[in-house]
């Protein structure tokens, strides 16, 4: 918890902090982007150039694309000249999808860690714990995508008891709409729940024979209420500093997910937007065109999310342990 004295105002101070940087970070983020998207568009389209001949025209682009952001919150428009689309309420209808999926699937990887971390340590070395322990190692050794694809053949398919894509029919009840997030959630949360709960058991099997837990044990306490007053909070700091990493990794795998099970999310805005089709006479082709507007409203949705989940878990660690002090804007 935040240190007594002016504990409020050190934590509205940290957080004002922590915003300022992200600002900052995400400013950099965005213009190595916006140039990474460009010269690579240029490039591929024929501009055959030294770089060092591209940053200044690409410079040029990004002033006016920055200015138009400043002034009039215009970030751009995808699709056709003729009917063009705004990326910012495209972006708009696409997040929550996104938001929904990997908030979900980190949601109950944490919650079903926690439960399996500490009863597979309450059990150790039975056949419960060992269960446990295969469990974990297939699911952090299978990526996402093969876990979409056979749960889509398996209970989309075959048992038909989930839809095999993400239900987008209008009109019908939200039931329906709910069982299409099982497939894309239960794909996610395999790795993160796996390393998690690994790392719960870990912590609370090597605190267990702690010198600070004999004195509970002389007291009489039972092994239930040490487990529950003593190691659960501190088998949870430890992972607390996993989970931002792991949360990047949950989003870059629900992007691949979204993907394959056609969520109308922030990835197929994405790929959509990447791939054009075209015809000339009786032939059709495709092609893809790296739009510098879409790369940085993508990337800056993720960075923003993944800042977000540290900015949070650095507050839980001063919320539940006492012994951390947030001191000028920095963890203690």
């Amino acid at each position: 918890m935040l240190s007594v004295e002016s504990g409020g105002r050190k934590m509205v101070r940290y957080i004002i902090i922590r915003f300022l940087w992200m600002c900052v970070i995400l400013m950099i983020v965005g213009t190595i982007a916006f140039y990474g998207a460009r010269i690579a568009h240029m490039v591929i389209w024929g501009q055959r150039m030294p770089l060092f001949d591209l940053l200044p025209i690409v410079r040029e682009q990004f002033l006016v694309y920055l200015e138009r952001i400043v002034t009039e919150w215009n970030w751009g428009y995808v699709g056709s000249p003729a009917s063009p689309e705004s990326i910012i309420e495209t972006m708009r209808n696409a997040v929550p999808y996104t938001l929904r999926i990997n908030l979900i699937a980190m949601g109950i990887a944490i919650g079903l860690a926690l439960f399996f971390g500490v009863t597979s340590a309450w059990k150790k070395n039975t056949v419960y714990d060992y269960a446990v322990n295969t469990f974990c190692l297939v699911f952090s050794s299978i990526p996402s995508y093969v876990w979409i694809l056979g749960a889509m053949i398996v209970f989309g398919i075959w048992y038909k008891w989930l839809p095999v894509i993400f239900p987008l029919h209008s009109g019908a009840p939200w039931h329906f709409y709910v069982r299409g997030y099982f497939l894309p959630v239960l794909a996610m949360i395999g790795m993160p729940l796996a390393v998690l709960t690994q790392m719960i058991r870990g912590e609370i099997t090597e605190q267990y024979n702690a010198d600070f837990l004999l004195l509970a044990k002389v007291k009489g306490l039972r092994k239930d209420q040490i487990v529950i007053r003593h190691l659960i909070r501190n088998s949870i700091l430890p992972a607390l500093e996993k989970i931002p990493a792991l949360f990047t990794t949950v989003m870059f795998n629900g992007f691949i997910v979204e993907a394959i099970y056609n969520v109308p999310g922030v990835a197929r805005f994405f790929i959509r937007n990447v791939h054009s089709a075209g015809g000339h006479g009786s032939r059709d082709y495709a092609y893809f065109v790296i739009d510098a507007q879409v790369v940085v409203i993508v990337t800056l949705f993720y960075a923003v999310l993944a800042l977000m989940m540290t900015l949070v878990v650095d507050i839980l660690y001063a919320v539940i342990d006492p012994r951390i002090t947030i001191v000028g804007g920095k963890k203690q």
